[in-house]
């Protein structure tokens, strides 16, 4: 019996075969090759976000930030965190000086103070001196899940003490020498808790004015009782946290 004719195969059709099959395993190459990419930029983000898991904001973080340049060597800072027309806070430097036979005493002092009709509260430390404000490294969580305590005291809180003679200086307090560093602030709107920050810088010198707190902004977590990371501005600025290492500073300074 004749066998059927074979069927004919155009170039063409041979071809297509041809590049179909080449085709076939270019996309497979691609396919793994993706693939590992792919994995590989995966594994970078989980970096990535691990690094960042420090100084990631809060859920539905709505945070009010103000800019300012407050250069305070003697007198007052008013510290408005809402702009409702009512200091929240209030910075004083103020000094004095003194004289004995020819020996010149000069002393200064840097305090904080929350407004009364606000229920405010800074972080901080009872101190054999009287109450202490923390300086709080940036990034650390400044709200109920901060590493240090709150202290609602009705007297201002020390932030740094400055003393001068002919002799010698001396200075004490958090703050002087530490860099940038942040107050950690606690205050009510409407009798609901908010949690902000103000970030400064306080130097001292041996001469007039023997200390200098520059404020350069402040925030507050819009949303009631919900944490704010000391520095955020509800945006990142690519300035690293401190993290770990300033949440554990804060937690030995508040146990000193």
């Amino acid at each position: 019996m004749p066998k059927p004719p074979t069927p004919a195969i155009s170039p063409a059709e041979g071809t297509f075969a041809t590049v179909s099959k080449v085709r076939r395993g270019s996309i497979s190459r691609k396919r793994c090759a993706c693939s590992s990419v792919l994995e590989r930029k995966l594994a970078l983000y989980t970096l990535a976000a691990a690094g960042a898991a420090a100084f990631t904001a809060p859920a539905a973080a709505q945070v009010i930030y103000t800019k300012t340049n407050i250069i305070l060597t003697d007198g007052v800072a008013l510290i408005d965190l809402n702009h409702d027309g009512v200091a929240d806070f209030t910075l004083t430097n103020f000094e004095i000086s003194s004289r004995y036979y020819s020996q010149v005493f000069r002393e200064g002092w840097l305090n904080v103070r929350g407004a009364a009709s606000e229920s405010p509260a800074v972080l901080g430390q009872s101190a054999r001196r009287g109450p202490v404000a923390l300086p709080v490294p940036h990034g650390v969580p400044i709200g109920s899940d901060s590493p240090a305590g709150f202290l609602q005291d009705q007297s201002p809180l020390s932030m740094g003490y400055a003393f001068v003679n002919n002799d010698s200086h001396s200075v004490r307090g958090r703050f002087p020498n530490a860099g940038t560093k942040y107050l950690g602030l606690r205050f009510t709107i409407n009798g609901q808790v908010h949690y902000g920050w103000a970030r400064l810088n306080v130097t001292p010198a041996t001469f007039y004015p023997l200390m200098t707190a520059i404020v350069s902004g402040y925030a507050y977590e819009a949303t009631p009782n919900k944490s704010i990371p000391a520095g955020y501005r509800g945006f990142s600025d690519g300035v690293d946290p401190e993290g770990s290492l300033g949440a554990l500073s804060l937690g030995a300074a508040a146990r000193r």
